[in-house]
């Protein structure tokens, strides 16, 4: 299943102390913005002698899984088996061992644009979500079976701990990324679809 991470914060201190049988690494800074900030992160560890523990300030963490597919599916093309439902994920924070709240929604997404096939208004109340590839029809095997998406989905996160669906609509087909204005009030939204490049949208209240 592949993942992308984004988090919805104005303000992040991270501090990390990563201990290997060679070195030990510590990294420690601030990011501050007013909008929601996209980390993509590829961390790989071997050999620890002591768990890892980062500490992150925020509301949550959100994180798309597109379940039709796998991070080899980019080199031999196969889907998994079964095929999961595309989701959003809220981390609630803090993170704590045996105490930690995960909320999820059904989302169709394709991670061929992540980590910018999601995105949350400045305030964290509300995401969009882009799918460039559909939901794998039934007997799918292949990449090359899925259907050309088309969908963008506007999720209620006023409440992380109960995230819910408000809407769906159907845009240009094949979607890759989405960008919501500081103002919450328009999206600009890029496409596969000839002379349907870039989209401008406003969004509407409920």
């Amino acid at each position: 299943m592949a993942i992308a991470f984004k988090l919805s914060v104005n303000l992040i201190r991270l501090n990390k102390n990563i201990t290997t049988s060679k070195k030990t690494v510590k990294t420690n800074f601030w990011i501050t913005s007013s909008i929601a900030i996209v980390v993509a992160i590829a961390l790989k560890f071997t050999a620890f002698s002591e768990p890892v523990s980062p500490n992150i300030a925020g509301r949550y963490i959100a994180a798309i899984t597109d379940g039709d597919f796998l991070a080899s599916t980019y080199t031999d093309g196969k889907l998994p088996v079964p095929i999961n439902p595309d989701r959003l994920f809220i981390i609630n924070l803090p993170i704590e061992e045996g105490q930690t709240e995960i909320a999820q929604v059904n989302a169709s997404n394709s991670v061929t644009g992540a980590p910018y096939a999601f995105d949350v208004t400045a305030d964290g109340s509300t995401a969009f979500v882009v799918e460039t590839l559909g939901f794998a029809t039934p007997g799918a095997t292949t990449r090359e079976q899925l259907p050309p998406g088309q969908q963008l989905t506007r999720i209620d996160l006023s409440n992380p701990r109960r995230p819910t669906v408000i809407d769906k609509v159907a845009i240009a087909p094949k979607p890759e990324t989405v960008s919501v204005h500081p103002s919450g009030e328009l999206l600009a939204i890029s496409t596969q679809t000839p002379d349907r490049e870039i989209l401008l949208i406003p969004v509407q209240n409920r």
